[in-house]
């Protein structure tokens, strides 16, 4: 089997290999890579042509839900009905239990696993958590935290008799699954949490240029080239098309390439609003109450306006509700309002950070303050940087729509015909004010007809006094 180990010894992974061939993982002309980060990856050996076969590893070498159900950790997880937070943590146990054991059959696999996952933010101190105050991670990251340490409560609780851990153990065994595991179906067809020997050190790209999927429900793994792939280059698979937000929260990082800036804003219905109870439960169902803005896409904007718009209707008004629901535009007016207040939000958001968008770019030019940070705090910077200018961007958009909408419908309609004053707009925010203006359109030509009605039923008839 042709695979080798770069810049790490090889009697260090030879184990592994033979272990990974002799219970049928498939892995021609691949090699394990130290990066100039010192992480690992996969690099092709010999080019590859589209759809060609670089790694295939059968459901045998995987720690899946059946693997732990049908181990004696599993069997006395069931016997004292110990409730955990998702199948995530299950596989960590057996992740922790396995590594333990010097004649586990896992063996060749946990001593390959890194030892040291500070870059996470399961792992931040108070610190770093600190640097990301105002940021929207902030509150999933803590929440995480939080699981990690509730999950550990139940684990003593319920197996401390039997099974001594300490939490930095099972912080590291939750964060080697919750960072390496693949989502596959089961033989059931439902998809699962389940770790995947060799292929977790397949590292995330955009674009990537491999593809993984299971051959059946149940069944093996399989990655294929998506195209040419040249001899010497990392295989990247993607992790899904998250932002960065996401991506940090979850491994720690985010590519510098990934260009889906993200923030968000918190929308609710307040105590004094009649009808909050029912608005809120609508909001929830538009999975609210905190609404995500991306520095491109309008639907995300969209959804947000949808919410502010259901906080600005009478709730009771029938008419008012199905154009919400639907999500159309009530009125000009209402518009405005919810211009006004989408602004108002971004602002807000804008004033929980310590920092203005300005001191963190300042800071990301300056060569030597960076230089004196944790590498972490780096990432830190970059990503709430992009945050603000999210922030930034939307507030302006939304201000600059409730100036137009000051106008007569008349005014407005004739600005959204020849859109000329948004010319000099950047092109997404051109394409925003677009796809509002199909919206707002129809809205205006009601208006202004119903305001003519009006004027025509206020002019004396002929032959009256």
């Amino acid at each position: 089997m042709d695979c080798k180990a770069k810049g790490v010894p090889d009697d260090a992974w030879s184990t592994y290999f033979v272990w990974l061939t002799e219970h049928g993982c498939r892995f021609p002309h691949i090699q394990i890579a130290t990066m100039k980060d010192g992480e690992r990856a996969l690099v092709a050996m010999k080019s590859f042509d589209g759809k060609d076969e670089i790694l295939t590893v059968p459901r045998s070498l995987m720690i899946t839900p059946k693997t732990v159900h049908d181990s004696e950790l599993g069997a006395l997880i069931a016997e004292r009905e110990v409730e955990l937070h998702s199948a995530q943590t299950l596989l960590a146990l057996f992740v922790l239990n396995e590594s333990g054991r010097e004649d586990s059959f896992w063996q060749p696999f946990l001593k390959r696993l890194p030892t040291n996952y500070e870059h996470v933010p399961a792992y931040f101190d108070q610190n770093l958590l600190d640097e990301l105050v105002g940021s929207f991670t902030h509150k999933p990251i803590l929440h995480r935290q939080k699981i990690l340490r509730r999950e550990y409560a139940t684990i003593r609780e319920k197996l401390g008799d039997v099974y001594d851990w300490s939490f930095e153990q099972v912080r590291w065994a939750m964060t080697v699954v919750n960072t390496r595991c693949f989502s596959l179906p089961n033989a059931e067809g439902k998809d699962e949490p389940v770790v995947v020997p060799l292929a977790d050190m397949i590292n995330h790209g955009e674009p990537a240029n491999a593809k993984w999927r299971a051959k059946e429900p149940g069944g093996d793994l399989e990655i294929r080239a998506r195209g040419p792939l040249a001899a010497g280059r990392q295989i990247k698979i993607s992790y899904g098309h998250k932002t960065k937000g996401r991506f940090f929260a979850s491994y720690g990082f985010f590519d510098l390439n990934n260009d889906r800036w993200q923030a968000a804003i918190s929308i609710a219905a307040t105590k004094d609003d009649p009808c909050e109870a029912k608005k809120n439960a609508f909001l929830k169902r538009q999975q609210g109450p905190f609404f995500s803005l991306h520095f491109r896409r309008y639907e995300k904007l969209g959804r947000a306006l949808k919410a502010q718009r259901c906080l600005l209707i009478d709730w009771n008004n029938t008419l008012e509700q199905r154009l919400v629901k639907a999500g159309k535009i009530v009125s000009q007016e209402n518009e405005r309002q919810v211009m006004l207040m989408t602004a108002k939000r971004c602002r807000d958001a804008l004033a929980e950070f310590p920092h203005d968008l300005e001191s963190d770019r300042r800071l990301l030019l300056d060569e030597t303050r960076m230089a004196a940070l944790e590498p972490h705090v780096h990432s830190i910077v970059q990503l709430r940087c992009s945050e603000k200018q999210v922030l930034h961007r939307v507030a302006a958009f939304a201000e600059s729509i409730a100036d137009l909408l000051e106008g007569s419908a008349e005014e407005v309609l004739e600005v959204l015909v020849k859109p000329d004053s948004v010319e000099a707009w950047p092109p997404a925010l051109r394409r925003w004010f677009q796809s509002w203006s199909e919206d707002m359109v129809p809205v205006l030509f009601t208006e202004s007809g119903a305001r003519r009605m009006e004027a025509m039923d206020t002019r004396p008839m002929l032959g009256e006094d």
